[in-house]
């Protein structure tokens, strides 16, 4: 049962990934962490 769930996890990781790779290739670029990180800096 645990080996089903980490081969879901994996899927869904890669499918993240390789959606990221495909819009940064695009011109988009989803960098939730930075803007955290920008945001933070200014306080």
């Amino acid at each position: 049962m645990q080996t089903i769930g980490l081969i879901i996890l994996f899927v869904f990781y890669l499918c993240y990934f390789m959606k990221m790779f495909q819009q940064r290739k695009q011109g988009i670029q989803t960098d939730h962490m930075e803007k955290e990180s920008k945001v933070s800096k200014r306080k």
